[in-house]
Formats: structure tokens, C-alpha cells, sequence
């Protein structure tokens, strides 16, 4: 399901975005918003931080939904150079950003910045299921802080789309994060990829892309599992829709759907 501003605005709200108190860390030209975004207000606009992350998510998201192509991530050094910013129409010479209408939503250049305008970034990418290409070395320093111990953007970036059910595609000074859901099975069927962390239904699923046999391994050091589960937001104000969105989605004819349209099966088909 796709965001809308009336329900990211409401998403902001629930992680704590206020008002009054402003949630940016960096700031190109202080609290004054982009021009593009202060010109559409004829009378002025009154301070109100909620409001200005709102917009800065909504075009970063919005414009990432939009795009064509893979999104890139990496370092700023390595990404904001004319190679990779002219495949998004941009020219930093000209200090131009996404808030300028010819541009495209494949990099996050803005004026303003915070982790949640990057991850709804990211997130507009992962709903239009857009391959993300790192061109950045991956190096322990392109992922780690060593002195303030924590994970840069980038390995954020990563390990978000991780999360999301993407899988990591590497090819000859390429590394892709690709669609989970449907890249991974291509790349096995047409022998770019000889192994994958995958969910069962993936040796069908390649078969039928006419692939080959396609055989599950378990390393001898282990392996991991997870399991998939629908929970209740701690802040969310619509605890009680909860039994409603639950008996409604795990119905059998739902499961089934599911099974059909991503040749895997749920966990939940009481």
C-alpha cells in the first residue's frame, strides 16, 4: 500500500515529528524552506516544522515512487558527481534539487535533511520494487562510524532493504539489491546468480521460469529463519480496527491469492 500525505503525515506524527521542535539535521539555508515549495503559498506560510517535513518526505517519496530505473545509494563523495547525478537530471552547479520539477527521484539531493527523509526515500523506491545499485566501495568505512559507533547512511540504507525482502545481486564491479519477489528468481533462472537466501516455493518458481533444478543447502556453521507476523503499532490510535484487519486478511481465499500471485505461501492461514 502506498503512502499518501494525509497518512505519512500521520506516520511523522506517531514517531514523535512535532510542530514546534524542528526534526531537520542539516540545513543548506537554516529554517527558510526551498523556494519551489515556498512559492506555492501566495500569502506565506506560518512556522510549522510537522508541516515542512511533511513536504520534504512527500517529494522525496513521492518522486522516488515516480522514477524509472535503478535508485543509487553510496556515499555523498562518491554519489553526488555529474556520472551517476546527470541519470537524475540534476546539476549541483546550479544548486538544483529535487524540489526542481525536471528532476528524477533515482538520488535524494534536497536542501534539507534527516534520516526519516531518507528512509521515505528509500521507501518510494521499495514500492515501486526499483533495483537499488550501491556505487560505493563496500568497505567496514563506507558502513561504519569508527568514532561515533554507528552505522552510516549508506549500510542504513542497506540494511533497510534487506529488511524489505530485497537480496544482494553482485556482478563484476556492480553490487544491486534486487526485488526479492521476482529478480532473485530471474537472475537464478538465467544463471546470473548460483545461490540466494530465498523462501520456499523458490525452486518451483525458477522451474517455471524455465531455470534450472534449483536445490536447497544448509552450511555446515548454520543458517537463520524468521517468521512473518502482523503486530499492533504501541502509538498507533486504531488499536481497535486491529481484530477487524486481521479476520478480514487471513482468510483462506486471501492465502491462497497470495500463494498464486508470488508462488510462496504465508504462515498464517488460520
Amino acid at each position: 500500500m502506498h503512502y499518501s500525505m494525509v497518512t505519512m503525515r500521520e506516520a511523522l506524527k506517531e514517531i514523535g515529528i512535532s510542530k514546534g521542535v524542528s526534526a531537520f539535521l542539516w540545513e543548506r539555508s537554516g529554517q527558510a524552506v526551498n523556494p519551489h515549495l515556498a512559492g506555492q503559498f501566495k500569502y506565506g506560510r506560518g512556522q510549522n516544522f510537522l508541516n515542512d517535513m511533511l513536504e520534504y518526505c512527500w517529494l522525496a517519496y513521492s518522486k522516488a515512487l515516480n522514477a524509472s530505473g535503478p535508485q543509487l545509494i553510496g556515499r555523498q563523495g562518491d554519489l553526488w558527481v555529474a556520472q551517476h547525478l546527470q541519470r537524475a537530471q540534476i546539476s549541483l552547479a546550479d544548486q538544483q534539487t529535487l524540489w526542481d520539477p525536471h528532476t528524477k527521484g533515482n538520488i535524494q539531493v534536497l536542501d534539507k535533511w534527516a534520516p526519516v527523509i531518507n528512509d521515505c526515500w528509500v521507501l518510494g523506491g521499495v514500492h515501486r520494487r526499483a533495483d537499488f545499485e550501491l556505487v560505493s566501495i563496500r568497505t567496514l568505512k563506507n558502513l561504519w562510524d569508527f568514532d561515533k559507533a554507528y552505522h552510516v547512511v549508506t549500510a542504513r540504507e542497506i540494511l533497510g532493504l534487506l529488511n524489505f525482502g530485497y537480496s544482494v545481486k553482485q556482478q563484476p564491479n556492480v553490487l544491486k539489491l534486487v526485488s526479492q519477489n521476482s529478480d532473485v528468481v530471474r537472475a537464478l533462472a538465467d544463471g546470473s546468480a548460483w545461490m540466494a537466501i530465498e523462501n520456499l516455493g523458490t525452486d518451483f518458481r525458477v522451474k517455471d521460469a524455465g531455470g534450472p533444478v534449483v536445490k536447497a543447502a544448509i552450511p555446515t556453521e548454520g543458517t537463520y529463519g524468521f517468521i512473518d507476523g502482523e503486530q499492533i503499532v504501541a502509538a498507533s490510535a486504531n488499536k481497535g480496527r486491529f481484530d477487524q484487519f486481521i479476520n478480514a486478511m487471513e482468510q483462506a481465499d486471501w492465502i491462497a491469492k497470495n500463494f498464486l500471485a508470488n508462488g510462496r505461501p504465508l504462515f498464517n492461514e488460520k
